[in-house]
């Protein structure tokens, strides 16, 4: 198979490479020491739902992700090549106690917390913009990659689990660890979570993008829990308790979002308190982590040309 990566033409041979496999039957991983660098390879049996998505990054890079460099196609076969991070997922780290590495302590701290928070919150927006959710959200696929600096980026893996918007979506092979809050609210409304139809598997019955809002809110708490709750602990039905002070902003959110009102521009209002920071803060750390690594269009700069240009017409339009 002739692939091109960074400018060059490469032959690539899949039977040469140690294959792994992941949850998915359908998708097998591998590390490639090709002649451009160390890549990470996905091999999968069939399109995923997020293949789309995967396509449209090669030129249009999703920010904090793993950079997608090319993609190859056979008959019977689907080929992703992407960098390959240095470091670990947050599962592993937390697990294997080596937090220390990136965090400098036993537990991420409350800005370490926040800043990882703030990343994947961007990253799920980033999404939504483009017209897809992210269904897989688990601390496995919160990766935390070392930079040469000693400082460490926070980036979320397995974007070929995305669907876009509207499509009907199998909940099949996919982390439902931030899903109870919908669930739970669709359950005390009494309308189902999920829909079969005529169809053979049951698809989720709610809007991709409130469940992703709703997921962050769950993510949100379970971060800020870390070190002084075990983690198997129940998430949702503490948080919603009548002695919890934020229970019925999260009840009246989730209640808003079953019914598919967007949400965005009230959320980060709610997690700045929740991370007990201003929101101007909050804000800002989304907007510098829209920004694509090495590129002049980041969102701080393009703010600021913005500005430029409209003070410029408005000077225009006084004369």
């Amino acid at each position: 198979m002739r692939i091109k990566l960074r400018g060059k033409k490469l032959d690539f041979d899949p039977e040469g490479l140690e294959w792994r496999q992941q949850s998915s039957p359908d998708s097998r991983f591998a590390f490639w020491q090709s002649p451009v660098g160390d890549l990470f390879v996905k091999r999968f049996c069939r399109a995923p739902t997020g293949w789309d998505l995967i396509l449209r990054s090669v030129k249009k890079p999703v920010p904090n992700t793993s950079k997608v460099l090319a993609t190859a196609s056979t008959e019977d076969e689907h080929f992703l090549f992407a960098e390959k991070l240095e470091g670990d997922t947050l599962y592993d780290l937390l697990q294997e106690n080596r937090s220390p590495v990136y965090f400098s302590k036993s537990m991420p701290g409350p800005d370490d917390r926040l800043k990882i928070f703030v990343s994947v919150y961007a990253i799920v927006r980033a999404l939504n913009r483009r017209g897809f959710w992210y269904p897989d959200l688990d601390l496995k696929n919160v990766f935390i990659e070392k930079r040469a600096d000693g400082g460490y980026r926070v980036c979320l893996i397995d974007l070929d689990s995305c669907a876009p918007h509207g499509q009907a979506y199998v909940p099949d092979h996919v982390s439902q660890s931030f899903w109870e809050g919908m669930v739970q609210t669709c359950h005390n409304r009494g309308t189902p979570f999920l829909s079969r139809g005529n169809r053979v598997h049951p698809v989720i019955g709610v809007c991709g993008q409130a469940l992703n809002q709703s997921m962050l809110i769950l993510f949100a708490f379970y971060l800020q829990r870390l070190g002084y709750v075990p983690p198997h602990m129940p998430l949702y039905a503490p948080l919603v308790h009548p002695k919890n002070a934020r229970g019925k902003e999260v009840i009246r959110l989730n209640e808003k979002l079953a019914d598919e009102n967007n949400c965005w521009e009230e959320l980060p209002a709610f997690f700045s308190k929740v991370f007990k920071v201003s929101e101007e803060k909050f804000t800002r750390q989304i907007e510098e982590n829209f920004s694509v690594p090495g590129s002049f269009f980041s969102w701080p700069k393009l703010r600021l040309f913005g500005k430029k240009l409209l003070s410029k017409y408005l000077s225009k339009s006084s004369h």
